[in-house]
């Protein structure tokens, strides 16, 4: 069974990835670009608000000119983060769904137990998916010191643990809405709702910190220097319970 879940997500993994990797070509080759265009739109005051550093520390970093965060800004906030939620929605809504559609539930329960198919269905996925996040970001710094951009590791590495906690709270999420429904649209169309809302949850303040968007883009890392442990801790409480709530409403749940 695990050989049949690689199969039926890989061509969907496999394209994302590509165009992922035609995009970070592209803005790599556009890091020349960035110093000229980003001195011109904002001053040194400006910007070192935004930043959160005092403007004289701006200039010893020379900030402008560091690749890493240019990949932390445009790659990993800008494009990467972006997009992770589709594509972790993209790997899980058939999971369950498209067995349940097309019967094919009755062939796998015939020889597995509940128990291992939820399983092997749930680790596949999330393989499939931190192998690609792991993959893209790690590309990210490669590329630019390939191009002659010295480019560090350390944050860059930061902010893919915290995409990674966030892509496997997003997992467990959606794998519940691919249980519940047997039509593969309306998974589809919960979990695309749910990524649309989650940015306007930021207009409530007492709503705010349940959008998990900074978080993924990585808002706040370069200012402090390391991840946000408070976020980090708590989504990696959520996520296993949602992914033991799972287990348990499938091994429950009747087959339509």
């Amino acid at each position: 069974m695990w050989c049949k879940e690689f199969r039926d997500a890989l061509w969907r993994v496999s394209i994302f990835v590509a165009i992922l990797i035609g995009l970070l070509i592209v803005i790599v080759n556009a890091f020349p670009l960035f110093e000229p265009l980003m001195r011109g739109l904002y001053s040194q005051d400006t910007m070192a608000d935004l930043l959160g550093i005092p403007p004289e520390q701006l200039l010893d970093f020379g900030i402008f000119a560091r690749g890493e965060f240019y990949v932390l800004d445009q790659w990993q906030g800008k494009t990467l983060g972006q997009l992770i939620p589709i594509f972790v929605l993209l790997v899980a809504f058939p999971i369950f769904s498209r067995e349940q559609e097309k019967r094919t539930i009755y062939f796998l329960l015939s020889g597995w137990s509940r128990t291992s198919v939820y399983w092997v269905k749930y680790g596949t996925g999330f393989l499939m998916i931190a192998g690609s996040v792991v993959l893209l970001n790690l590309l990210a710094p490669l590329f630019m010191n390939i191009a002659g951009y010295p480019t560090p590791y350390s944050l860059i590495i930061l902010a893919m643990g915290q995409q990674l906690i966030a892509a496997w709270f997003l997992y467990s999420l959606f794998l519940l809405v691919s249980i519940r429904f047997s039509d593969q649209v309306r998974v589809m169309v919960a979990g695309g709702m749910l990524i649309i809302v989650l940015p306007f949850l930021s207009f409530v303040p007492a709503l705010s910190w349940l959008n998990i968007y900074p978080y993924i883009l990585g808002v706040g890392l370069y200012d402090r220097g390391g991840m946000d442990l408070g976020y980090s801790i708590g989504l990696s409480m959520v996520a296993p319970v949602c992914s033991l709530v799972g287990a348990r409403y499938f091994a429950t749940k009747e087959v339509e």
